[in-house]
């Protein structure tokens, strides 16, 4: 049996729930954040189970000319803010909805700063 299958989150909206129980969608998202043991193991562990042996999130990967960096860090956090005033829960938005834009957005950031240029 992998670590996945008794490992659970220790924080975020699915805390307390085991990593092998976790969607899809915030699987990949884990798999792009930086993360410590034992949690990387089984994060990976469960990734490997589901998607085969490549560690790449299955999103779409996009090329980011060097050039373009700030102002595609720009354009992702202003969707974000104006995603935001409608989907936050404090304006009456869903707030499944608003993780689902952070998450996103964190993972558009993440392959910026990570710099897959072209």
């Amino acid at each position: 049996m992998s670590a996945a299958r008794f490992a659970t989150m220790p924080f975020g909206k699915f805390k307390g729930q085991l990593v092998a129980a976790l969607p899809d969608e915030y699987l990949d998202w884990l798999i792009t954040i930086e993360l410590r043991p034992p949690l990387l193991g089984a994060v990976r562990d469960e990734y490997h189970r589901r998607f085969g042996k490549g560690l790449e999130p299955r999103s779409i990967r996009f090329a980011v000319p060097a050039a373009d960096a700030d102002l595609l860090t720009e354009l992702v956090e202003a969707g974000r803010r104006g995603l935001a005033r409608k989907y936050h829960p404090d304006t009456g938005g869903d707030p499944l909805v608003m993780t689902h834009v952070n998450m996103l957005a964190d993972g558009l950031l993440h392959q910026i700063e990570r710099g897959d240029r072209r």
